[in-house]
């Protein structure tokens, strides 16, 4: 499920369900086994991707199984949306470049004085007194 999470394309969320044995003898790693399920391997038709317009009528099962939790806890991948472009590749069409030279790659400084002046890029909203 994390390489499956890693290999997406966008967003993803990994919820981990893990005992703590210290502080929880409740949720034990026994309490766990006797609930959880795989969604795919209990329901072979189960499918959580939406690729098309027609596949947003899954969204409520998907909600459904999401909050799910007693008396059993589903675990898989609940939804996978590829009908979105992820962020990067709207962000290119928007701005060409924008990837080879992000805001976290470019320099803000030279020895240690700012390269824009913000009295200058605000000039036109500056009141002056």
């Amino acid at each position: 499920m994390i390489k499956a999470a890693i290999m997406h394309k966008g967003t993803s969320l990994i919820d981990v369900l893990q005992p703590c044995p210290t502080y929880n003898d409740i949720m034990t790693k026994e309490w766990y086994e006797k609930r959880i399920y795989y969604l795919d391997k209990e329901d072979p038709s189960w499918d959580p991707n939406v690729e098309k317009p027609e596949d947003l009528k899954k969204l409520p099962k998907i909600v459904e199984k999401m909050l799910e939790w007693e008396p059993r806890i589903p675990l898989g991948i609940f939804y996978r949306n590829t009908m979105v472009e992820p962020f990067d590749a709207r962000i290119e069409k928007i701005m060409p470049g924008y990837l080879a030279m992000p805001p976290a790659r470019r320099p803000v400084s030279v020895n240690g004085r700012a390269l824009t002046n913000p009295f200058q890029a605000f000039r036109d909203r500056l009141v002056q007194t």
